[in-house]
């Protein structure tokens, strides 16, 4: 942060460790967007000082593509198991971690595709900015990953 660096491989990391659900991680979805957007604060900022104006990653718009995973986990809890979402999220942070948008692009086609829906605009719309892609797809990760247990007192 004191560098102005992003903050893409923490949450990758966070992510990573969220979905394979390690014990003795207490880390929640909720933390996760917090620190998407801290980055995505990062990120207008830098833009903002180069002079980039037609970029600019909204929090409303984090949110919506959060949602948006969370219904396609509830899709496919509701079609087949809850276990294919795990993977999709897998092989979803990796394609983000090696900046292959292609292919994040083709597994969420495919996801919707599946369960008969239609891909949001916010991805297709941003495929031509990255680094705002990439604060999407890993929001959209983050809906996907969340987990129904609720904590008992």
């Amino acid at each position: 942060i004191f560098n102005n660096t992003e903050l893409s491989d923490l949450i990758y990391l966070l992510e990573r460790l969220k979905a394979s659900q390690v014990q003795g991680v207490y880390c929640t979805t909720g933390g996760i967007m917090h620190v998407i957007e801290l980055n995505a604060a990062i990120l207008n900022t830098l833009w903002k000082k180069q002079g980039v104006k037609e970029m600019k990653i909204d929090d409303e718009t984090l949110r919506k593509a959060r949602g948006y995973g969370m219904r396609i986990r509830e899709g496919f809890k509701a079609k087949t198991n809850a276990k294919k979402s795990q993977s999709l999220a897998y092989k979803m942070l990796e394609a983000l971690r090696t900046n292959d948008l292609n292919h994040f692009m083709e597994l969420m086609l495919t996801a919707y595709l599946y369960l008969g829906q239609i891909v949001p605009s916010i991805f297709v719309n941003e495929q031509s900015k990255p680094d705002a892609f990439k604060q999407y797809g890993y929001a959209f990760i983050a809906g996907l990953i969340m987990n129904d247990q609720k904590k008992e007192n």
